[in-house]
């Protein structure tokens, strides 16, 4: 009996994390694409990593995102064996019901291969993923010989109060707002006009943060202008006020 239940916990051990073959059904970007398990086809986003965008309503990912579309695709469709891997550290489909996985095309890891390649970056990690060990050496060195989005890298640069983050943008994609919990902040700036921050990033930017002005101080400029203007046409009247105004905060 204890014989027959050690080898049912180890087939359950073995297959927790086993591949599973699945057929091409079709492309979708650089790091998605429908796949078939059987006769059924889902969507796969595949974990961990990111691609400059191609379909995306809001974001423009540029040749970039046409050539790593177009080098998934072609790595699809000429796969003779495709197999998927859950990461038990991972939730098992994101918030667009997307299936998230591991894919090994002919036994190769793609996400290890896009970022080897300069295709993609390590992104949405929120775990101690699997292979992610790999993917960190491959984008290290991939930065460092400056392959693919690699190739140009711009400065962020938020200014607020007394100060400086910086951040490094890469060519073609665009920039989170830094965000701060201030209720006089009114947002971040270039050249007095508001930055859109679907803004694709295409050279160095300075953002300035801008802040409410306190009412009290605006109500003590306008109080110091109205008494120059008195001092110069009705000098009477100005020493009359400023008498007030010491005799009240005296």
């Amino acid at each position: 009996m204890k014989k027959l239940l050690f080898i049912f916990l180890l087939f359950i051990f073995i297959n927790v994390n086993a591949l599973e073959e699945v057929s091409f059904d079709r492309c979708v970007d650089g790091d998605t694409a429908w796949l078939k398990v059987g006769d059924i086809s889902y969507k796969y986003r595949f974990l961990a990593i990111d691609t400059p965008e191609t379909l995306h309503p809001t974001k423009d990912g540029g040749i970039l995102g046409k050539t790593a579309s177009e080098y998934t695709c072609n790595l699809l469709k000429s796969a003779t064996k495709l197999e998927i891997e859950y990461d038990e550290n991972s939730t098992k489909t994101d918030k667009y019901n997307r299936e998230l996985v591991w894919l090994f095309v002919d036994n190769k890891l793609i996400q290890e291969e896009l970022v080897e390649n300069g295709y993609a970056k390590i992104e949405y990690v929120y775990g101690d993923y699997k292979y992610l060990d790999i993917l960190e050496e491959k984008e290290n060195i991939a930065k460092e010989e400056r392959i693919g989005i690699w190739g140009n890298i711009y400065k962020v640069t938020f200014i607020y109060e007394d100060k400086k983050e910086v951040f490094e943008v890469i060519e073609g994609t665009n920039v989170e707002p830094l965000k701060i919990d201030e209720e006089s902040f009114l947002g971040w700036y270039v050249d007095d006009n508001a930055f859109d921050f679907k803004t694709i990033i295409d050279k160095d930017i300075i953002l300035i943060a801008k802040y409410k002005k306190d009412p009290i101080l605006l109500r003590l400029i306008f109080l110091a202008l109205i008494l120059i203007i008195l001092y110069f046409i009705d000098r009477k009247k100005f020493n009359t006020i400023t008498k007030k105004i010491k005799k009240t905060y005296s």
